[in-house]
């Protein structure tokens, strides 16, 4: 995970400046699946080079969820399904959306 810190550093950041507030009251944090007619995913499926892999064929539902938990089915070539899963879930732990209040470890 030595080369995603980079990248979840970069993002925090992000979200700090733009955010202008340390609680966001109500934001979805999601990773992000190229669902078929999005531009994204045309460009995946014609070969065009972004940095975004499928680890699947298809995305299985909303986000693909699987016995209650979001199953991650994209990654870059730094962040791997599970890295974006967990800093999903470090984001949502620190900046307690309300949107994701049910996530939030108590």
């Amino acid at each position: 995970m030595g080369g995603c810190n980079k990248a979840f550093v970069k993002m925090k950041k992000m979200l700090l400046v733009n955010c202008r507030s340390p609680f966001l009251d109500d934001a979805k944090i999601a990773v992000y699946m190229p669902y078929r007619g999005t531009k994204i995913r045309e460009e995946l499926d014609n070969g065009i080079s972004i940095d975004l892999q499928m680890l699947v064929p298809e995305v299985s539902g909303a986000y693909g969820v699987k016995g209650g938990e979001t199953v991650y089915e994209v990654r870059t070539s730094s962040l791997s399904a599970e890295d974006l899963r967990m800093f999903r879930n470090y984001l949502v732990n620190t900046y307690k959306p309300r949107s994701h209040e049910k996530k939030w470890n108590k």
